[in-house]
């Protein structure tokens, strides 16, 4: 035999198996494509359902954080409508950004396991539930929620396994925070009285609206930061804190 013809069929016999190796690793990759597609199409409802419960609960949290000073529960001292102090006895008691993060999540973890119910409303699946813990993170124009939350999910012959879930909330708490962490710096260098006038400066350069009012407490005002570029529960979001200014050199 011919030693061309020979080594013209084993280049014949190459090129087949490189084919046939391409095309199985195309059906090999589009096998697992549709497999992928079909996950996600069966725990769509899911990743849904429990991202709806992260935004809706995220927004009760953002919310309460804002009507306290940024607690669940405002520590002392706080004004008697339960808002944090931020100053107190010439100190200052604003909280850390992390502070304010730790609790939303925590109240996060309160909040979750009730609206998610057991996934009472999906009786089609077999779901097993491990403990979660609520992670938020808050960037200068929204607050994201990270859930971990491991779950094992059954629906007919299938089981899929989920960690965790991820949705945002579009608020400018970090803004918010800069902004009243300015006012604060400036109002430490003078805690008998309060810059009107700085706090209408801060304002403008983070197009918020500071809003001071008086309250029954001698020498303590209520501060309101609102802000019209965030909405919650359909109103512009507003953050509270209260400062009790110091005694004046005639008053001591």
């Amino acid at each position: 035999m011919d030693v061309k013809m020979i080594y013209g069929k084993m280049g014949q016999i190459t090129i087949f198996i490189v084919i046939t190796i391409i095309i199985v690793a195309i059906v090999i990759v589009i096998f697992l494509s549709n497999k992928e597609k079909n996950k996600e199409l069966e725990i769509q409802p899911i990743n849904g359902f429990v991202e709806n419960c992260l935004v809706e609960n995220g927004e009760e949290s953002i919310y309460l954080i804002g009507e306290t000073g940024g607690y669940v529960i405002p520590p002392e001292p706080s004004l008697e409508q339960s808002i944090a102090y931020y100053l107190h006895d010439n100190k200052n008691y604003m909280p850390s950004k992390e502070k304010i993060e730790s609790e939303i999540s925590s109240y996060m973890d309160i909040l979750l396991p009730f609206c998610i119910n057991g996934f009472e409303n999906f009786p089609e699946y077999t779901i097993t539930e491990n403990s979660l813990t609520t992670q938020a993170i808050i960037e200068n124009e929204k607050i994201v929620f990270n859930l971990n939350y491991p779950l094992s999910i059954t629906k007919e012959a299938n089981t899929y396994q989920i960690d965790g879930f991820t949705a945002e909330v579009p608020v400018r708490l970090g803004i918010i925070y800069n902004a009243i962490t300015e006012a604060m710096n400036n109002q430490m260098e003078r805690t008998e009285s309060i810059c009107a006038s700085c706090l209408y400066d801060i304002g403008e350069k983070y197009n918020l609206y500071f809003h001071v009012l008086d309250t029954n407490d001698t020498k303590s005002l209520l501060i309101i930061v609102r802000d019209e570029n965030s909405k919650i529960l359909d109103e512009d979001y507003k953050f509270n804190y209260a400062i009790k200014l110091g005694l004046g050199e005639n008053e001591n």
